[in-house]
């Protein structure tokens, strides 16, 4: 709830099993269902129960943040399609699940691990790095929190990170799981491809009349005119109103004092690090590099990274491990440290430049602070504007004269499709950049008056939809050009699919090779490649790449469409077990196995505590309230 002013918990394991999300959408209008003290109850778990309410709240929180991050990019529909209504449901049902277990357990914490989180958290610390009381109250205020709401989430989020983390401790990648992965995923294939591309065929069959006549009814969506509609519409947005906003100096002095914590720089330092997989390598580099060898050099040769792997520029205390930027900043430019241990081998660290954290002075921060009181300000007069206009067309005003009234402008979109373009196929000049803009236009009838609509980018916009024109066939004689194209396309497309069938027949009884030299097609041989296609010479899908993997060798694929009028079929010539990987990418490898691993024990624990403490979800209710 509270994951953006407090990061001590933000390990991946609570990320994964709570399903914490950072990203979520435009509000829907839901107050309605609580009229009348009405809270109805969503999902029950055990003695749990998780109201409306509930659910409601945790979606608001997560869309304020959104719409801090990307300006609300993603509209009301955009957001159900990704079920971000129901993540956020099952996040408050793995936490209750949780709190069941906790207290089967008897599992409790103090006040002092408590206190001593929330001292820790470097969102409390003032400039001089201290706790910060002012800071914490306006943190948590922030987030509709009073201190005693917070320090109960507080505490619940620990001592379910302790349960979980008393599950997964120890959980690790076996290295014969490691290696096996790693074989698989490395293991190369050598194949031969012949293409058979239609379009490049330089016979065409030429359509007699019925055979247009026939191609032109099959396919009359080819030769259909879409809808085209005609629409009047008001928008009201921030960046129109930029201008028509002051900012005085003194508001933005205060602003900058207020929220001074987000203009400290922290301190960074300029670092190179290499990773082993025991001490042992760690000091045959250190002493390599001791004896006047160049740190990368060697570290290039020994572990197999890349420069750009090594040289990990400047970064600050948030972008190390905590005992290695322990480690790291307490070193000067040009130290290299003895090997440090990690759970993902031992490193060596050479700090190149320390650089000292500072505070921005208000000169330099001025521009943004103002930009962000003026963008403020901006949304706020979107929002009063559009209840001025609300009122006006309430009183019985058209479209264009509350436009009028409040001084906005009246636009109108001629003959528009429902893809933005005109009926000459060139996209709509006069088209809006609002993003469900087209999907009312054609939800709107001719007539219809739609409430004021918000769209992302706190914009508000009112339209009328002015005339509809329904689709229309095109007669033959009029598209008789387009029409005679289509057909040749077509003809062209059927007629190499018959060759790569009959190519394929052939190549499975006579062998590849022979095949394409009885056809006198060309055979395309490449360079081995891997599962994703790496090592390919040539463009081919991945579909065709799959196909390679399950042959056998001498054994051909079945014919392929890889476009249009093109396929492809393949021949596998040799498998190529793949070469033990490097240290580095080993170490990645178990890391990433390892948290597979971990994540599906946690998944399997959470389905068993939704069976043992019987969860139910009442669905309709949850789509009826977005």
């Amino acid at each position: 709830m509270f994951q953006r002013i407090f990061t001590n918990l933000r390990s991946w394991i609570i990320k994964i099993f709570l399903g914490l999300i950072a990203l979520s959408f435009a509000v829907w209008g839901v107050g309605d269902i609580f009229r009348g003290n009405s809270d109805p109850v969503v999902a029950a778990i055990g003695k749990i129960k998780i109201k409306a309410s509930e659910v409601i709240r945790e979606y608001n929180i997560e869309l304020r943040q959104l719409r801090e991050m990307s300006g609300g990019e993603i509209d009301a529909e955009q957001a159900r399609a990704l079920g971000i209504v129901e993540n956020t449901l099952q996040q408050i049902i793995n936490r209750a699940s949780l709190d069941h277990q906790v207290d089967a357990f008897a599992m409790s914490i103090p006040d002092t691990l408590v206190a001593r989180e929330i001292r820790s958290s470097p969102n409390f610390r003032n400039q001089e790095g201290d706790f910060d009381r002012r800071i914490f109250d306006y943190a948590i205020a922030q987030n509709s929190m009073d201190e005693q709401t917070f320090v109960a989430t507080l505490r619940g989020d620990i001592v379910r990170a302790h349960l979980i983390n008393s599950l997964i401790t120890g959980i690790e990648a076996p290295d014969v799981m490691t290696d096996a992965v790693s074989q698989f995923r490395n293991e190369k294939r050598l194949a031969d491809f012949i293409l058979i591309d239609g379009n490049a065929f330089t016979k065409t069959a030429t359509p007699n009349p019925q055979d247009l006549s026939d191609f032109h009814r099959e396919n009359e969506k080819l030769f259909t005119k879409p809808e085209y509609r005609t629409v009047t519409y008001t928008a009201i947005r921030p960046i129109d109103l930029l201008n028509e906003i002051d900012i005085g100096e003194d508001l933005v002095q205060s602003e900058y004092e207020y929220r001074i914590n987000e203009f400290i720089i922290p301190d960074q330092i300029d670092v190179e690090m290499l990773v082993f997989p025991t001490q042992t390598d760690a000091l045959h580099t250190l002493d390599r590099i001791n004896q006047g060898e160049d740190f990368v050099a060697v570290g290039i040769g020994e572990t197999g990274l890349e420069e750009t792997d090594i040289k990990l520029g400047l970064v600050s205390r948030a972008n190390l491990l905590p005992v290695l930027a322990d480690a790291a900043f307490e070193m000067v430019s040009g130290d290299i440290s003895e090997p440090i241990e990690t759970d993902f081998g031992w490193h060596l660290l050479k700090i190149n430049n320390v650089v000292p954290g500072r505070t921005q002075d208000f000169d330099e921060a001025r521009d943004a602070v103002h930009q962000d009181l003026t963008v403020e300000r901006a949304i706020d007069l979107v929002f009063e504007l559009s209840n001025h206009f609300e009122d006006e067309l309430a009183g019985g005003a058209s479209l264009e004269q509350a436009s009028r009234t409040l001084g906005l402008a009246v636009q109108r979109v001629e003959m528009l499709d429902a893809n933005g373009f005109t009926p000459s196929g060139e996209p709509h000049n006069d088209l809006p950049p609002i993003a469900n803009f087209l999907e009312t236009v054609f939800e709107t009838d001719v007539g219809a008056d739609p409430p004021l609509i918000e769209a992302p980018g706190n914009t508000v916009f009112k339209l009328r939809v002015d005339q509809i024109i329904a689709p229309t066939l095109q007669s033959l004689d009029d598209v008789r050009e387009e029409l005679i194209s289509a057909w040749e396309l077509n003809w062209r497309d059927n007629a190499a699919a018959e060759l790569a069938e009959e190519f394929a027949n052939r190549a499975s009884e006579a062998g590849f090779s022979n095949a394409a030299e009885e056809y006198a097609l060309e055979v395309l041989t490449g360079s081995a490649f891997m599962r994703d296609g790496t090592g390919l010479d040539f463009q081919i899908n991945m579909e065709t790449v799959g196909a390679i993997f399950e042959l056998e060798v001498g054994r051909n694929t079945n014919v392929i469409k890889v476009g249009s009028g093109v396929y492809v079929i393949g021949v596998l010539r040799s498998i190529m077990v793949s070469d033990p990987g490097t240290t580095n990418s080993l170490l990645s490898l178990s890391a990433e196995l390892q948290q597979s691993l971990q994540n599906d024990i946690l998944i399997s624990f959470q389905s068993a505590l939704r069976a043992r403490y019987d969860l139910k979800i009442n669905d309709r209710l949850l789509a009826n309230l977005f």
